[in-house]
């Protein structure tokens, strides 16, 4: 039988591939703004996953104000941080990927990264078999 990975599930690998990154070379400014670009990722994928549980579609976009809004507009109320975060985690989810200016710091990722984890278990899929809360992108193909 072939497992499903969720957004739950590629959101605290992303989570804890940026806690790593910080734990083994957070003297390293490029590995710093690797960090940082999963930690906006996890943040992504735990606030579509957070649209998904409530039976929302997320739109398909990187644009945290976007999802914010989303959030906003269905009353979920699990990210209030996230509003006053949404113009530092859209620096990292583009200008870490592609531009040559490096915008993280250990202290704001590890913040970021702190709040997200204890999401985790409020958002942890305990018995969530339904399908539609499991985009098919991903699915795990083996």
């Amino acid at each position: 039988m072939t497992k499903k990975i969720t957004l739950f599930d590629r959101a605290k690998a992303d989570l804890q591939s940026a806690r790593l990154i910080l734990s083994q070379i957070s003297h390293d400014e490029l590995f710093i703004d690797i960090a940082a670009y999963h930690v906006q990722q996890g943040i992504e994928k735990l606030v579509k996953f957070a649209l998904a549980i409530n039976g929302i579609k997320h739109k398909q976009t990187h644009d945290m104000d976007i999802l914010n809004e989303q959030l906003e507009d269905a009353g979920i109320k699990t990210f209030p941080w996230l509003s006053e975060n949404i113009d530092t985690l859209n620096a990292y989810a583009t200008r870490t990927r592609y531009g040559s200016d490096i915008v993280a710091t250990t202290r704001k990722i590890t913040q970021l990264l702190t709040i997200a984890e204890g999401l985790l278990p409020l958002l942890r899929p305990i018995s969530v078999e339904d399908e539609s809360v499991k985009p098919e992108s991903f699915s795990n193909p083996s």
